[in-house]
């Protein structure tokens, strides 16, 4: 199965923002085929996002998860839970041999004891500046990254303060002249990308990704 050619275009000037002078960690999100799974490996993204909790958008069987990832070396593999316990998120890092988990902070809050083999990503919320403080002081040293999906109320300026703090993946949620404008404005750690679906099998555009990661 071969990844579809796509002709880049140039990232325009305005795009061009002086960001980070060292790499961003980059997380890519919800791969649900190879396409995806290639694409980002050979782009050398730092970690693969897998959903496998069933009955979530998103969601992929475990299985194919497995095949997937003996065709790609290089990121690590994470398992994306949104609400199930802690107890099945750690049965499931044993069972499928999963290096890195992904759990959200409203479901399973800070208290992450029995993940001492597995690195933890732990998405936050983005309401309440005070919370989300409060979050990220009770969590840090228990986990390896903090995710961010959207700045939501709270301002960029009180981002980045956090973010200079603690270690923050950012999903911009937003077309790439806004993605670039917020990263810039916060300065996380790292980004956040979606994989999605295939036009048809093998073949998918990534014009949109790729203009976003060739300038972070």
């Amino acid at each position: 199965m071969e990844i579809a050619k796509v002709h880049k275009k140039p990232v325009p000037e305005r795009l061009s923002l002086p960001l980070h002078t060292i790499t961003m960690i980059i997380k890519a999100s919800r791969i649900s085929n190879l396409t995806d799974a290639r694409y980002f490996a050979a782009r050398e993204v730092h970690f693969l996002g897998f959903n496998l909790e069933e009955g979530t958008p998103g969601y992929l069987e475990p299985m194919v998860m497995n095949a997937i990832r003996e065709w790609v070396e290089g990121p690590v593999i994470v398992g994306e839970f949104a609400t199930k316990p802690l107890e099945y998120v750690r049965e499931a890092a044993r069972f499928f041999n999963l290096p890195a988990v992904q759990i959200n902070a409203r479901t399973h809050g800070t208290s992450l004891d029995g993940f001492e083999d597995v690195d933890v990503l732990l998405e936050i919320p983005n309401e309440n500046a005070s919370e989300t403080l409060r979050i990220l002081e009770a969590a840090s040293g228990k986990v390896q990254h903090f995710i961010l999906n959207g700045a939501g109320n709270i301002a960029p300026e009180t981002w980045r303060s956090m973010a200079s703090r603690f270690s923050i993946l950012f999903n911009p949620e937003g077309d790439t002249a806004a993605a670039l404008s917020l990263i810039e404005a916060i300065q996380p750690t790292g980004i956040v990308v979606e994989g999605g679906d295939e036009e048809r099998v093998g073949v998918k555009s990534f014009e949109e990704i790729d203009e976003l990661l060739d300038v972070v």
